[in-house]
Formats: C-alpha cells, structure tokens, sequence
C-alpha cells in the first residue's frame, strides 16, 4: 500500500468529526464522523464520495455566534500553536442541537504527498451536557471517597479553586490569562496597579503592551533589535517551546513604561490545542534603578560628573583593541592643574572643587562629541581622542591650553587665570598598550611643568629614556644613603694675592659602586624632586661639623678659618633645622664664627618674610652667610643692601670666561665693584688660571676658590696637604 493511501486510511479512522482543509478554505478531505455529522452519508461510505468543496455546510449549520468565532479561528491561525474553541452549537444534525468543541492546528502530513503543502486540520469533539439535577449522576456522595479501597483519611489530590484564586488575587507579581488569540481574559489586581489597565481597558493583543527592554533574549530564544521583532520573536519562541521569558518594556496607561521580567506560558487543553496565554510579570525597574545607580556612582566622577579612572581604564583598553584592529591612530592626552594646592589653601577647597567643575566642562566642551574626558583624582585630567593624526592632536591640544586660561569666576578671586601643562600621546608610536600609553602621557605632563608649566609637551623617546634614568637614579639614590655611599670632600678657599689658606668649603660626592666619584651635581636635582634633599643635607651638616670637631681637638684647625657649607631654603625656612644646627655646635664644642652658610642667589631674590627671619637668627648666633653663584640669579639691588649677607662667591662661569670673553670679564668687574661699596666680602669661584688670578686681584677681589690651588679632597688628603700638624 502506498504513503498516501495509508495516510487516508488512517485519517478516515479518526475517532471524530475531522477536516483536511488548504489555506484557502477549501476541503481536502473529511472522514466518515464528519460527513455522518452533517448527514452527508452513513459511516460506510468511502472516503472519496461526495467530499464537499465548501465545509462549509459546516458553517451553515453552527450557531451565528459559533460561526464568527470558527471563521475568525480559522483566519487567525497561521503558524500559531493549535487553537481550541469551547462550546460551539451545532445545529440541525441528526441528534438535534449539539454542544461541539472544535480544535484548529496547522498540518503537514508527512509523507509530504498525502497532500500539496501545508494544510489545517479541523476536529470537533461533542461536549457532554451537565447531568440535570436529580439525576443519578448527579446524586454522588459528598466527602471522602466512598470506594472502599481507598482510605478514608486520604487528601483529594484534584486542583483546588479556592486556593488558586487565592494566589492569583494576592500575588505581587503580576498575571495575565488571555485567550487563544492573545486577547486580556483577565488580570490579577498587581497587574491593574502596575499598568493601569484593566481587561476592558485593553482590548488589543497583550504582546502590543510589550517593548524591547535593555535585552529581551531569553529563555525562548535570541531577541532581536527592533520593536516591531518582539511580539514575532515571543510567538516564535512559544511555537517551538511552549514557553519565552525575558526582560522587555511593558507600557501603562499614563504613557509610560516598566521595565519588567516577563515569563510567558501557551496554556494548552489535554489534546495539545491552545486555549491561551499565561504571563507573569515581574517589575524590575527599581531594582534596575538602583543597579544603574550603584555601576554610574562606581564609573562616575562624583564632583564632576566625568567618567572616572574605572570607566576610563576600560575605554582606553577597548580603544586600543579597535585601533589595533582597524589599523586606526588615537590620541591620549594627561593634564594637571598648575597651582590647585594653592587655590586649595588660600581659597579653601569649596572654591577648589568649583574650580575643578568649571575645568571639567571647558574640557568637555573643547573636545569633539566622540571623545572622552575624564578626571583620574584630585587635579588631574585625561582625554581619549579617537581616529586623530597627530596634526591634529596637537592643534586641539594647543587650543585646548589656550582656552583655558580665560577668566573663571570664583569666590574670592573674580578673575582667576587657570594654568595647566598637558601631555600628548599617540597610539602606536608612543605606546602599543593602555599600561604604556598613560604612563607616557604623565611623563609628558611633567615634563611640561619642568619646562616652565602652562604649556603643552609630546611624549619623545629621548624623554621616556630620560624618565627611565631619573627613576633608577632616584632607586640607586635611596641605596646610596642606607648603604653611606656618600662623602664629604673639602675645597681649600685661598687668598689671590699670596694662595694662602683661609678656610675650606665641603661638597658632597657619591662614590658610586658603577660609576666612580660622582658631583653633587649629577644627583642633587633627583634628590630635590624625590624629598630627599633634606635627609642629605642633614647628614652632611653632621658629618662635616664632627670632621671640624675632630680636628679642632687635635689642634689642627686654624681658628681663622671658616667652614662652608651649601644649605637649601626649604631647609633654613625649617624651625627644628636652626636647632639642630645650635645643638651640634654646642655637642660638639664649636664656635658658631666658624660656620659660613651659602645660598644659592636665586633663593635671595624675593626673600619670604619667615626666611629673612632664620636668616637674621643665624646672623645672631655668629654664623656668617654667603650669596652662592652671584651673578646667575635674579637678586635684588634693593634687596642686597638689607639682607644679613656677610659676602658672596662670584659664580665660576664668569670666572672662567674673562680670558675669551669682553662682555664676562666686565661683567666680572662691575661685579666687583658693586660688592666692595656694599662692603661685602668677595671670592671668586672657578679660579684655574694664573692668569684668571692676576685679572681679579687687579679687580679688587681677595679671594678666590678653585683648581688653581686644588680640587676637592677626601678628607684624609686634605688634612695631609693642607691642615698643620697635631
């Protein structure tokens, strides 16, 4: 027997009234029940005979009501899940007027030539009427079951009503039956009150309450993207599964919208027809609210509003992950504000952290709407310009420099000028990772600040390498210090006009383990910028005070002689360093009259009023003090002639150019000059020549210092060549 002809047998078999029908609406087949149903042939007529090509004797002989709600089934069921529609009348049959179920599914019989494509089977189940009271059917003992096999004390396992109904009314979560064809049936209260609406309210398909959320993609499936692809991508889910659930926008009657968790169930008869739709609704949006709110206070700058390091970090990887792959270049610029200590503490920090609100919207405002701006802490700020040449870069940061210092208004201060220096990087030249690229934007900055501040600087190679070697001398410093790497060496002061001995000055060295002996010069700068200035210069004020204590008691100090000794501001403005000073003195037995302290020029241009103050203590106690490297800074006439300065040092940059140079050699005795009417005493520094010797004694200058006589000593050489015997 072929595929087709047992397909109809087995569909002439079927227990009940069935129709084959094409999309169109026309029959294919109907089995014995249906044409005896409508009176069309007794059951044992073939199955060929007399199929008729309108059901719609079918239609004919239902129930106005029952009729539109059949077509309208019929017309509806695409490729929904199977369809079932309760209590249709059947009339004008042989039995008189029937109570019909009729069960609608779409069909694809397989084999596939049983018919020509996809086609929908109609089913009608006869509904048995309710017994009428009286009856023996409805005469059944009430209570436990009265069969005698089961114990009496056994629970009824069947559905309970009451409490159904009970959960349904009381539930939180929000529920929604509708019918087969996604119309409200009924809703619980947690539904009115979350949307709104009630059942009459809504009279449209319950999914056309429904939005995309932030992902609707769930348990039935991928989501798509658009509104119009959700109610399809819900059916589809549930065509296939049974079941969706997901997140989606559910609208309410104020024009509104939840967000909400959405789980949305076909609920189905015993024979598979779907009758409708269950959704419960959970309302996730204050949650959600509060989650949004906890990741923008973890990724927000809280003063400015700007992403934070966080959110920055991650940009910059991504933007290095999308710039690798599109052979793509970006910009990093690293800004910090000049002077913000400053405002912080004269203006207060309420004024401070106005002043860093205004800045953060001038740089947001100065870059395009595809850049990035945030703050990193405190003053310091970074912006991610992405798909930028250099050129470019570099114009919107110069401009970026230039806009910032118009006027801000602030408290206190109406006409504040901010200053700012900025670093600039390139993706790839400057760095091939986010770890790289920011470091070198912050070297940049600083190397800007160095420079003289407000102004922009490139990263370079030879300024990474430069950083490189301030960090390892700055690691190596450190060392040096704990390991007493370091040493005092002494220069001989000497008078021009017979070189004889007048005091010494003593100069810190490095005995280095790689590099040798070492000048103050080659570190001291990495030690002011590293704050360790201060502990060297303290160990070295000791170290050479008990050098001068040792050789006084052995009688070998000339009592004429002075003890130089190179001393910081930041070190003399300090209260407990003049004490220090005045107790190793009194420890160690020394006259204060021995002690000579230098500073270097620029440290006497525009005094502070508390530095004038320990100077003048210093004069007091009988230490002489010194203008180290006159001529090279930026002292003040006005200012030299009230300063406790006993003498200065004419700096050795002069000294040595007066053979080769005019313009030194009368700089150097105009120099002079002015220093003897002042009545300072005078020493040139950098004396190497005979002939440098005889140009500054027919200056006037008695006093000189350099290699002319000798370099500076270890102690031990120097105590040999040039202290007297014990």
């Amino acid at each position: 027997m072929s595929p087709q002809a047992d397909f109809r047998q087995l569909f002439e078999v079927q227990p009940v009234p069935t129709w084959l029908l094409d999309d169109s609406g026309r029959t294919l087949l109907a089995n014995a029940r249906a044409r005896a149903l409508l009176g069309r042939a007794d059951a044992g007529r073939a199955p060929q005979s007399e199929v008729p090509t309108d059901p719609w004797r079918l239609l004919s002989a239902l129930a106005s009501p029952a009729r539109v709600r059949l077509r309208a089934a019929l017309a509806e069921i695409g490729t929904q899940a199977p369809i079932r529609l309760d209590e249709l009348w059947l009339e004008g049959t042989d039995r008189g007027r029937l109570c019909i179920d009729a069960l609608i599914r779409r069909f694809e019989p397989d084999p596939p030539s049983a018919c020509a494509g996809p086609c929908v089977l109609l089913q009608l189940i006869e509904r048995p009427l309710q017994p009428e009271p009286g009856s023996h059917d409805a005469a059944r003992p009430a209570g436990p079951s009265a069969d005698p096999g089961t114990p009496a004390e056994r629970r009824d396992d069947r559905p309970d009503p009451l409490m159904s109904e009970t959960v349904f009314l009381n539930s939180n979560d929000a529920i929604v039956v509708t019918d087969a064809l996604g119309r409200l049936r009924r809703v619980n209260p947690a539904f009115e009150r979350l949307t709104r609406f009630s059942v009459s309210a809504w009279p449209h398909r319950f999914t056309e309450l429904l939005q995309p959320g932030r992902t609707f993609a769930g348990e039935g499936g991928e989501g798509g993207d658009g509104e119009g692809e959700l109610e399809a991508h819900i059916l589809e889910a549930i065509r296939q599964q049974g079941r969706w659930s997901g997140e989606a926008l559910l609208r309410t009657a104020d024009a509104g919208e939840r967000l909400v968790r959405l789980s949305l169930t076909a609920v189905a008869d015993a024979d598979g027809c779907a009758q409708g739709y269950m959704a419960i609704i959970g309302d996730l949006t204050e949650s959600r609210r509060a989650s949004d709110e906890i990741l923008r206070l973890a990724t927000t700058d809280s003063l400015t509003g700007l992403p934070n390091r966080a959110l920055f970090q991650d940009r910059l990887n991504q933007s290095v992950l999308l710039a690798q792959r599109e052979q793509q270049t970006f910009a990093l610029l690293f800004a910090d504000l000049d002077h913000f200590k400053e405002v912080n503490d004269t203006l207060g920090h309420a004024v401070g952290d106005q002043l860093l609100i205004v800045i953060a919207h001038r740089l947001r405002d100065a870059v395009r709407d595809m850049d990035t701006v945030a703050r990193l802490g405190g003053d310091e700020f970074v912006m991610l310009l992405p798909n930028i040449s250099r050129s470019h870069a570099l114009d919107l940061a110069e401009r970026l420099v230039r806009q910032l210092s118009d006027p801000i208004m602030l408290e206190g201060m109406p006409d504040y000028r901010t200053q700012i220096s900025v670093g600039l990087v390139m993706f790839p030249d400057d760095g091939e990772n986010a770890e790289a690229l920011l470091r070198h934007a912050d070297q940049a900055m600083y190397a800007a600040k160095r420079a003289g501040r407000n102004q922009l600087q490139a990263y370079t190679p030879e300024l990474g390498q430069h950083m490189r070697q301030t960090f390892s001398r700055h690691q190596e410093l450190r060392v040096a210090i704990e390991q007493d790497q370091l040493e005092v060496h002494w220069q001989p002061k000497f008078r021009l006009s017979d070189m004889a001995v007048t005091g010494v000055e003593a100069l810190l060295r490095w005995r280095h383990p790689r590099q040798g002996l070492l000048c103050c010069c080659d570190f001291l700068r990495v030690a002011e910028q590293h704050q360790l200035l201060a502990t060297i210069d303290s160990w070295v004020l000791r170290t050479t005070l008990r050098q001068v204590a040792t050789w006084a008691r052995q009688g070998r100090w000339p009592a004429d002689w002075k003890l130089a000794l190179n001393q910081s501001a930041a070190d003399l403005q300090q209260p407990h360093w003049f004490e220090q000073l005045r107790q190793l003195l009194d420890q160690l037995a020394l006259e204060p009259a021995w002690l000579e302290i230098e500073l270097a020029e620029a440290a006497w241009s525009r005094p502070a009023p508390d530095l004038l103050e320990r100077l003048r203590q210093f004069r007091e106690l009988g230490v002489s003090l010194l203008i180290d490297d006159f001529g090279t800074g930026y002292a003040s006439l006005a200012y030299l002639r009230q300063l406790p300065v006993s003498g200065v040092k004419i700096d050795a940059c002069f000294v040595q150019g007066m053979e080769q140079h005019e313009s030194d050699r009368v700089l150097v005795e105009i120099l002079c000059q002015l220093v003897r009417r002042l009545g300072l005493g005078l020493l040139a520094e950098g004396v190497e020549t005979e002939a440098q010797r005889q140009l500054l004694l027919q200056m006037g200058c008695p006093y000189g210092q350099g290699y002319l006589l000798s370099a500076a000593l270890p102690a031990l050489e120097f105590e040999r060549r040039f202290l007297p015997p014990a």
